[in-house]
């Protein structure tokens, strides 16, 4: 259900802090077995990786179009990743507000590059921060959003344990291109986080 974005709290930066809109997430998989499923979906069968919204699964399961023993992974040839959407208020700066963590600013703002350096993982005085986008962060006047984006600017090194990875403006990772490709649908920004396991991107 449609609503504005809220931080369900947490010291990290990860997917559990959001609030889910399972209606507007997707499941994707190389193919599909039930012909059920093949109505629903949201991309074309040929085009590659298929995707289903789970609003119409939703629906298919409540007027008995779809079975639920028919959504096992045998179902969809291979696991089917869940491509899940934050529920957001459908504004871009809600979505910004999501992809950034910022839900809650500035209560929920961290600063994962300091508890790295307390930790002694990165050295007194040294950054842990991707070099091309190191200057971005500093033109902020606010210490606690400088620091709390900083963390989503670490390098790749970094961002495989903590934080994120940038990708940069209209990038767009591998595995959410099937619903960027979507029709209207623009991606905005990407990040690459904790050994590739998570990625998340705004688009409109």
């Amino acid at each position: 259900m449609p609503g504005p974005s809220e931080d369900q709290g947490g010291a990290w930066l990860g997917l559990q802090r959001w609030v889910p809109d399972l209606a507007g997430s997707a499941f994707v998989a190389k193919s599909v077995r039930p012909t059920a499923l093949k109505p629903l979906l949201a991309t074309p069968a040929d085009s590659g990786p298929v995707g289903v919204f789970g609003r119409d699964l939703g629906r298919a399961l409540l007027e008995g179009a779809l079975r639920l023993d028919e959504l096992s992974p045998d179902a969809f040839r291979l696991y089917p990743a869940l491509l899940l959407r934050p529920r957001t208020d459908s504004s871009l700066l809600d979505a910004m507000r999501a992809a950034t963590f910022t839900m809650s600013a500035p209560n929920g703002l961290s600063d994962i590059e300091g508890t790295l350096a307390r930790h002694g993982y990165v050295k007194p005085g040294a950054s842990a921060v991707d070099p091309h986008w190191e200057p971005v962060p500093h033109r902020l006047g606010d210490d606690a959003l400088r620091r709390h984006l900083r963390g989503l600017s670490l390098s790749a090194h970094w961002a495989r344990s903590a934080g994120a990875y940038y990708l940069g403006p209209g990038e767009c990772p591998t595995d959410l291109q099937p619903i960027a490709d979507l029709p209207g649908s623009t991606a905005i920004a990407s990040w690459s986080s904790a050994n590739a396991r998570a990625r998340h991107s705004s688009w409109r």
